[in-house]
């Protein structure tokens, strides 16, 4: 697409903001957009936190799936904006989620894999069945054997008993090492302590950035006078959207919040 002047206006607007980026402020995202012939671009620039309420890698399948969820919301940029007028029509849409986007694949990866061995161990446990059922008969004439067996056994128990007196002192001796063990318990407390608080610190000092672009084409962008941000709704952790754009009515700088949700071109 050969560049209008407008277009190259505000793609110099997207430049910086890849660049330098306004200062990472959770509840606040940024809103970059371009409108000329029968193209709109749309680019948002927000901290991770507003979409996921995180923004260090999941740790655990419910982060996990708050990821997924917010991707696939943010695959719907019809969804996202209601545009008044225009007649436009999503075609490509681009998400970066720094970091998260390299802990989630190697998720999935992971996840392939864990089911792909599982099936292998399907046909093995079927094997180990069948296994089974030939070692029942076996296993019936050892109890037979076991029982001839009984009689020896009442013998070893007697012995059992002469042995008692030596199972106390033992007892005793490990009573006196049970002190010892406590100290070790009580000492590796501490240490887990330390643990969870350096993974606190981790997750907290990290900061994740996501830049999601939408490409519409519009039959009538003439037509097109102003869309409503849906992100406040999906997203309730947006509070604030600084909005700056051009289109052929020319350049627009303002913000946007839950109550106030209209661009206007």
């Amino acid at each position: 697409m050969k560049l209008t002047p407008i277009y190259a206006a505000v793609f110099g607007l997207f430049s910086c903001a890849a660049s330098a980026q306004s200062a990472h402020q959770h509840g606040v995202a940024e809103l970059f957009f371009a409108a000329s012939g029968e193209e709109l671009e749309i680019e948002i620039h927000s901290p991770a936190d507003n979409f996921l309420g995180f923004e260090h890698a999941p740790v655990n399948e419910q982060q996990y799936k708050i990821l997924d969820d917010a991707k696939k919301q943010a695959a719907q940029g019809m969804s996202l904006f209601s545009f008044a007028g225009g007649e436009c029509e999503l075609e490509e849409v681009t998400q970066h989620w720094g970091s998260l986007d390299q802990a989630d694949a190697e998720h999935k990866d992971h996840d392939h894999h864990d089911h792909a061995a599982h099936d292998e161990h399907k046909d093995h446990d079927d094997h180990d069945h069948a296994a089974h059922d030939e070692h029942k008969d076996h296993d019936d004439h050892d109890h037979a054997a076991h029982d001839e067996h009984k009689d020896h056994d009442d013998h070893n128990h007697a012995a059992h008993d002469e042995h008692k007196g030596h199972d106390d002192h033992d007892h005793a001796a490990h009573d006196e090492h049970k002190g010892h063990d406590d100290h070790d318990h009580a000492a590796h407390d501490e240490h887990k302590g330390h643990d969870d608080h350096d993974h606190d610190h981790a997750a907290h000092a990290s900061h994740e950035d996501v830049r999601l672009t939408y490409h519409f084409h519009c039959h009538h962008l003439d037509e097109l006078k102003s869309f409503d941000l849906e992100l406040f709704k999906l997203f309730p952790r947006m509070e604030k959207i600084q909005v700056q754009g051009a289109s052929e009515r020319g350049q627009v700088a303002f913000d946007v919040t839950p109550a106030q949700n209209k661009v206007n071109l």
